[in-house]
């Protein structure tokens, strides 16, 4: 009986982490999305771009842009996780890049969140809680 406790509350310490973890990612996401909304809008140019690839990170596509008065470069497109932007950019196309006001080597092509980034969100925060919970109740008894 008392292993059988033990182990519970081993794997509920790991399912604490994991979602802990998972809810820290995503909250990440979620708040450097919104918080992008408000970023300063500038012109950029694409260096090296490539339609098939399917991320919104930064795999696929390079950009320049002018901040603070030097030539940055950048490769996120946004803070999402579901899906490619449906915009096919070809190397040397202007582009509307967003850049952070404090930080403006921290760039996107696409300001918000998904609906993806806040449902992940919100199941891992639930997941945290719930494993606290269950961490809690094993303990006591």
């Amino acid at each position: 009986m008392m292993n059988e406790h033990k182990q519970a509350r081993v794997l509920l310490w790991l399912m604490l982490f994991m979602w802990l973890t998972c809810s820290l990612l995503a909250g990440e996401y979620v708040y450097r999305g919104v918080s992008s909304l408000k970023w300063t809008k500038t012109t950029g140019i694409t260096v090296n771009a490539n339609p098939d690839a399917k991320s919104t990170t930064s795999v696929g596509i390079r950009y320049e842009y002018i901040a603070s008065g030097s030539i940055l470069q950048g490769s996120r497109r946004a803070f999402k996780l579901s899906g490619q932007s449906n915009a096919i950019l070809a190397e040397g196309s202007k582009i509307t890049v967003y850049i952070h006001p404090k930080s403006p080597k921290v760039s996107v092509l696409e300001t918000g969140t998904d609906g993806l980034s806040v449902s992940l969100l919100i199941t891992s925060l639930l997941a945290t809680v719930l494993s606290a919970l269950g961490l809690r109740k094993i303990s006591k008894g």
